[in-house]
């Protein structure tokens, strides 16, 4: 064979080896800019928000959470949940935001106009937690933490573990890894959202016994890391 064939052979070739190795590059980095967003839903829910006056003993305690849930067509969501408390006046507030992502399943929906989804464990959470708002001072975020960036988290202890206190009543949440964050924080949902204009929906924790995440008690930490 003769040597410009031979060198037309070699061009052919790494054209066709760089084509594959771009298409595999553009097809893990790109997915997600191919997935579609479907659905949006909110629910949000208060209890017990006493601020009609008299003596800061005499201000009751008022909770509050919101859950706003996207689902996207390649099955993946993003369910971010809010849980807000307002202490006594003198105390101020203290409040979580968990943003978490996952994949989801269809459910079955026993109820005409409505649909159910499944969201599985979070394989990824954005997590912050404040708490301040004390004579009308802003509230200040204490600790943030990102489960696929978990060098960034803060505080980190002297150890290198993500470690807070969210109130001033609290004991100290530390965390060891990324995953024991995750079996901590995060929740498996079923989620009945209505199909009509106004994009409503109900969330029922079913993970971690049922129990949800508030803006004032601590939170027990999994034991697995």
């Amino acid at each position: 064979m003769k040597k410009s064939n031979i060198l037309k052979l070699i061009v052919v070739a790494a054209i066709a080896c760089v084509t594959v190795l771009a298409c595999i590059a553009f097809a893990a980095c790109g997915g997600d800019k191919k997935a579609e967003l479907v659905g949006t839903y909110k629910e949000y829910h208060t209890t017990n928000h006493n601020t009609s006056g008299g003596s800061p003993e005499a201000m009751q305690l008022g909770y509050q959470h919101e859950y706003t849930l996207e689902l996207y067509s390649d099955n993946s969501y993003k369910m971010e949940y809010n849980a807000f408390y307002a202490i006594a006046q003198m105390t101020g507030n203290s409040n979580r935001t968990v943003i978490q992502y996952g994949t989801y399943t269809a459910g079955e929906s026993s109820e005409e106009g409505t649909a159910v989804y499944n969201l599985s464990a979070p394989t990824r959470i954005v997590f912050f937690a404040m708490y301040g708002g004390s004579n009308g001072a802003p509230t200040q975020v204490t600790a943030y933490a990102d489960t696929d960036n978990w060098a960034s988290c803060s505080p980190l202890d002297e150890s290198g573990f993500f470690s807070y206190t969210l109130t001033s009543r609290s004991t100290m949440e530390t965390y060891e890894t990324a995953k024991q964050f995750l079996n901590t924080i995060g929740r498996e949902y079923k989620v009945t959202v209505q199909t009509g204009e106004l994009h409503r929906m109900t969330v029922e924790v079913t993970s971690n016994g049922g129990k949800n995440i508030n803006g004032y008690d601590n939170i027990i930490v999994s034991d697995e890391k």
